[in-house]
């Protein structure tokens, strides 16, 4: 079965577009070790404003998130996202398995309620942060490892997404990430307790 796009989102951080993909793989005995996607980013009129082209992968069964967190145009003008996936290699699942890197320790809170000088904001300021430890269980060294953010509502809508990146973890070792979210009327309803980080990481 081919890979699902299960659904397409476009949200503001800092005014700017931000275009959240979510995929599915339904196939739980083989996974795509790369595929190529394009990522169309219309406007109200349904013309293309831009497209961008890109490679990832999907482990077998996997739900994954891409986040394209700049898309170049501000949030206002960016009405839909059309992706394309194709050139997909497959591979069986016992030759792809997603590796054990795993996030602990994570926190969420309203930047009102914490220091905001930590992330690099004025103490006083609005926003949200959202800090935890990327774990690697595995015995070998992994490098850039790149960590999906999602904010969500009580309803389970999604309010935030960025992503940032773990240049190198080492085998047993883990490290701290922190992302700053900056005020946006969306955000007020997020439900710290509903964050979630997507780890995408090639084993």
């Amino acid at each position: 079965k081919p890979i699902r796009v299960a659904s397409t989102k476009v949200l503001s951080l800092n005014g700017q577009a931000v275009a959240v993909i979510q995929l599915v793989n339904p196939n739980t005995n083989i996974g795509a070790e790369k595929f190529s996607y394009s990522l169309q980013v219309l406007n109200d009129a349904g013309i293309s404003l831009k497209t961008l082209n890109g490679e990832s992968f999907i482990y077998p069964g996997e739900l994954k998130y891409i986040i394209e967190p700049n898309l170049d145009y501000p949030a206002s003008q960016v009405k839909d996202l059309n992706v394309i996936i194709n050139d997909i290699k497959w591979q069986t699942g016992d030759k792809f398995i997603k590796p054990k890197i795993q996030i602990r320790n994570l926190e969420t809170g309203f930047l009102e309620d914490s220091l905001a000088g930590e992330v690099g904001l004025p103490v006083g300021g609005h926003g949200i942060a959202v800090k935890g430890v990327v774990w690697n269980g595995e015995t070998n060294v992994f490098k850039n490892i790149i960590l999906n953010v999602l904010l969500r509502d009580q309803s389970g809508i999604i309010v935030g997404a960025t992503r940032t990146m773990v240049e190198r973890l080492g085998a047993g070792e883990e490290a701290e990430f922190l992302v700053n979210f900056p005020w946006s009327d969306r955000l007020s309803g997020a439900e710290i307790k509903a964050t979630q980080v997507f780890v995408e990481v090639k084993n």
